[in-house]
């Protein structure tokens, strides 16, 4: 199974940020304004769904 952390250097909800750094995860940093919008955020959707799409080809 692929594990992936979708995260922002520029959050103050999860502290450090660096927290969401998984060692075992592919890591994608994205530079998203708050926590609250990672969930809003276009770049990080799209990149969903090009892994999910790569995970079914």
């Amino acid at each position: 199974m692929n594990l992936f952390s979708y995260w922002t250097a520029i959050d103050y909800t999860i502290v450090p940020s660096s927290s969401s750094l998984w060692p075992w995860a592919k890591n994608k940093r994205f530079f998203i304004f708050l926590h609250l919008s990672v969930i809003f955020s276009r770049k990080i959707t799209d990149e969903i769904i090009a892994e999910l799409r790569g995970a079914v080809a």
